[in-house]
């Protein structure tokens, strides 16, 4: 939830562009703020990106671009979706940025088959609070409220299918696609389209998982799978002890994605 002396833009922070005094409040601010802590990563891994995809950025004021843009952005759900690399692509005259590697996985351990899979294939999940700014989540803690979810399907062999879950530390299972709101029924993975560009899956999901670690995973795969099929193979993990240290399920022709979270009390 944000609160009155929330910030939006962190790039002054990151470039120094503030005075000590202010600097020093909002360093305070960080202590007691997951929302803008997560403003402040999202900010910082923007720079970070296109610097190292493209030296001649590294002297570049980059502020000015990030203000322009989110002025811009009529809708506040998606302003901080996926406009970082057109942007700076554009502003900087790098064209085709996001397809010459942006999407990188920061903070994710990827497990996959042998043909490249990992460079191109994967999810980002995003903190999407109703009402409230949405921001991309790394492994850490997770933030009250709904989660929204992107992914990218563009490896030479492209899946055609996406299950997302999680398991919280009393091993409970929580579905978030497909949607499991039927205790009778067994859904298959979701099919997904090919491409390197960055998709929006369409809903907004909220779990209650129990306090202390969550373990999120992405399957994708290229043919469809039965929740009680991938639910049978986590369930014997967490049986044997082994979900926690576990790197992946064992389907084959797959790639696995896991994010690592705690949950607050």
């Amino acid at each position: 939830m944000t609160r009155p002396d929330c910030h939006d833009d962190w790039m002054p922070y990151l470039e120094g562009g503030l005075d000590p005094e202010t600097r020093d409040a909002w360093t305070a601010h960080l202590q007691s703020c997951p929302a803008c802590a997560g403003c402040l990563e999202r900010d910082r891994q923007i720079l970070e990106r296109l610097r190292r995809v493209e030296p001649a950025l590294a002297d570049k004021d980059l502020r000015m671009t990030l203000r322009a843009r989110r002025a811009e952005a009529a809708d506040p759900v998606r302003r901080n979706w996926l406009w970082a690399a057109a942007v700076f692509a554009a502003a900087a005259g790098l064209a085709g940025l996001w397809a010459a590697g942006f999407w990188d996985g920061s903070g994710i351990g990827v497990k996959s088959g042998p043909d490249g899979d990992e460079r191109w294939t994967g999810i980002r999940v995003f903190s999407a609070p109703a009402g409230g700014e949405v921001f991309p989540l790394a492994s850490g803690p997770l933030p009250a409220g709904d989660l929204a979810f992107t992914y990218t399907n563009g490896s030479p062999r492209p899946f055609s299918h996406l299950m997302i879950l999680a398991v919280d530390e009393a091993g409970r299972i929580h579905w978030f696609f497909p949607a499991f709101l039927d205790a009778a029924g067994d859904p298959e993975s979701i099919p997904i389209a090919a491409g390197r560009e960055e998709r929006e899956l369409p809903e907004r999901v909220r779990i209650h998982p129990a306090p202390g670690r969550l373990r999120l995973l992405a399957l994708f795969t290229r043919t469809p799978q039965r929740i009680s099929q991938v639910e049978a193979l986590v369930r014997d993990l967490t049986a044997r002890g082994r979900w926690w240290q576990a790197d992946r399920l064992p389907v084959p022709d797959s790639h696995q994605q896991i994010l690592d979270f705690t949950v607050a009390p």
